[in-house]
């Protein structure tokens, strides 16, 4: 009997071994077939996912307006709210200050809205408000009080270009779903790639137009 006992035990010890091993064994195929999926695979199940490429499309054209703008601030805050280098400094820093100042303390107005009525209506609305507030500042032309006013309104409307990340996130899923895997190596490194191109583009734009309308650099006062 003690012999019996014995045996069963011992038997027993090596199912609950077994069991155990049974989850290892499925997450080590999980991570070779994962390893598998080649970067042509990656790239195709990428492209033809209409969700992913609209998402790029909409990161890219963020990055491209934050180029324009980030490049042109000299231009205008030397030669359009001011009349010299030295005057447009001072302004240059006040229009930095104030007109970007709540796109830090609006991502605490920004989440609590998506989650009341969803990421998309909150983006389209909120960049419906930054072309407001854009076309106010093209308006006001010189006039420091009106265009501080209609940098804060940008700034608020540009909050949901913080919401550009997670709609990447579900797009990744919405191919994982589909394809059965996760093209995160691809996105993460065509986002770089994004970014740093639309940096350029802005600057190349931004030259290209200056030269185009024939832009004369004042006599500094």
């Amino acid at each position: 009997e003690a012999k019996e006992e014995k045996k069963h035990r011992h038997h027993g010890e090596k199912k609950e071994e077994a069991a155990a091993e049974e989850p290892k064994e499925e997450a080590k195929k999980k991570k070779e077939e994962k390893a598998k999926e080649s970067f042509a695979e990656q790239v195709r199940a990428c492209l033809r996912n209409r969700r992913w490429v609209l998402v790029i499309l909409f990161i890219a054209c963020i990055q491209l307006s934050t180029a324009l703008s980030h490049g042109s601030m000299l231009y205008y805050s030397n030669w359009v709210l001011a009349n010299s280098v030295d005057s447009g400094a001072a302004k240059q820093i006040l229009v930095n200050a104030i007109g970007q100042a709540p796109l830090g303390f609006g991502i605490f107005l920004l989440w609590p809205l998506v989650r009341k009525f969803g990421k998309r209506p909150v983006a389209l609305t909120g960049f419906c408000i930054a072309a407001a507030g854009s076309l106010a500042v093209f308006f006001c032309g010189s006039d420091m009080k009106p265009v501080l006013a209609g940098l804060i309104v940008r700034s608020f409307g540009s909050l949901p270009s913080y919401t550009a990340m997670a709609f990447l996130a579900e797009a990744l899923d919405d191919i994982e779903a589909t394809a059965g895997f996760r093209p995160d190596g691809f996105s993460a490194s065509f986002y770089s790639i994004v970014f740093t191109v639309m940096a350029g583009l802005g600057q190349t734009v931004l030259l290209a137009g200056i030269n185009l309308f024939g832009y004369v650099i004042p006599q500094s006062t």
